[in-house]
């Protein structure tokens, strides 16, 4: 098991008893645009808003790019880097940086305006892009409420597509040799919002695959579950700003995957009625979470706990990327089971027996 060391480019090996080293939620959305990230790679982004104008849409008011460095000495690029439906909005703009006279221009292309005091030279500097790199181009807002983001979904495919290039160096910590073999990296994601603006619906068009996603802020859902507990440092922020608050929420992530989560629990009832009425607006609450607002006011003591992903974490372990290969009695997409051949039409006489009809 390995963690990022100081300059996140490379890796140190952990040793027995380490702890696992956390990433903040903001910071994870920031470098890798998504909140499970594989930190195998040394993909990440670069903050360009400064050298435009502004931006296209005020809301989604961060520019960023991220660099292929020299991926066209493939003849065949993934075709799914460039695919529209492997995004949900908004693909990013993708630049193959084929010749000199391209690497001058590509900027042409871009909907944005670069500011009168910065020239195309400068941002490729910024980048240190050079002809035979690819250069994907986005935009977010500052906190990202996407999941993953446009580039960050860009990073995804790119690791697939490449699974051998941009790894970060592996470093042992007892010769500070690099060591080029393939490890398990693996990270807390924490501090989460505790709640996100509830995402309006728009309707599903090839034409809006390239509009922005719009939030009702005046409505919120919870983030993972309505029952994690606040940050005692936001709790405050509970009546005034819902948004600002982070949970008590984590997520285990290994090698871009999520093998475990859990979160410490609401364990008072007021506070747990509270958020269902005034900040999820849950109408009559108790018909659905009675019974536990019941057993809250009883007395519960402050708990916690983690949940793992055995079957996930089986197959990374095997080295599968198919969880079908460890699942005991694996189903169809038709959710059947061939081993046991179940569901099963059941004889009329068998039925019979225990008087049971079935309805047609």
């Amino acid at each position: 098991m390995c963690n990022i060391i100081e300059g996140d480019s490379e890796l140190v090996e952990l040793k027995p008893g380490d702890k696992f080293p956390k990433l903040n939620y903001a910071d994870a959305l920031s470098k890798y645009g998504i909140d499970k990230p594989d930190l195998r790679s040394s993909l990440k982004f670069v903050d360009i808003s400064s050298f435009f104008d502004g931006p296209v849409n005020p809301d989604f008011s961060v520019t960023e790019a991220c660099v292929l460095k020299d991926a066209l000495k493939y003849k065949k690029l993934p075709s799914q880097l460039f695919a529209d439906n492997e995004y949900k909005v908004r693909k990013p703009h993708i630049f193959k940086i084929t010749d000199e006279n391209v690497l001058n221009t590509w900027l042409e292309k871009l909907p944005l305006k670069l500011k009168s005091e910065v020239d195309v030279k400068v941002l490729n500097t910024k980048l240190n892009l050079s002809v035979g790199d690819v250069v994907a181009i986005s935009d977010r807002s500052e906190l990202p409420y996407e999941n993953p983001t446009p580039l960050g979904r860009f990073r995804q495919l790119a690791i697939q597509g490449f699974p051998n290039e941009w790894k970060r160096r592996i470093v042992s910590s007892s010769t500070q040799q690099e060591i080029p073999e393939d490890v398990f990296v693996a990270t807390w994601v924490v501090n989460f919002p505790l709640f996100s603006p509830i995402e309006k619906e728009i309707a599903s068009t090839e034409a809006d695959k390239q509009q922005y996603p719009v939030y009702d802020f005046e409505n919120f859902e919870s983030t993972h579950h309505p029952f994690t507990m606040a940050k005692l440092e936001d709790y405050d922020l509970l009546a005034t700003a819902p948004l600002k608050v982070k949970g008590d929420h984590y997520d285990l992530v290994v090698n871009g995957v999520e093998v475990g989560g859990g979160s410490r629990r609401v364990h008072d009832a007021e506070l747990q009625n509270f958020i269902f009425t005034q900040i999820l607006k849950i109408p009559n609450p108790m018909s659905l979470f009675g019974h536990l607002l019941h057993a809250l006011s009883s007395g519960c003591p402050p708990h916690a706990g983690l949940a793992i992903g055995f079957d996930r974490m089986c197959s990374m372990l095997l080295g599968s990327s198919n969880i079908r290969d460890v699942v005991s009695f694996p189903k169809t997409q038709a959710g059947t089971d061939p081993v046991v051949e179940s569901p099963s039409q059941v004889p009329e006489k068998t039925l019979d027996l225990y008087g049971v009809e079935v309805k047609k």
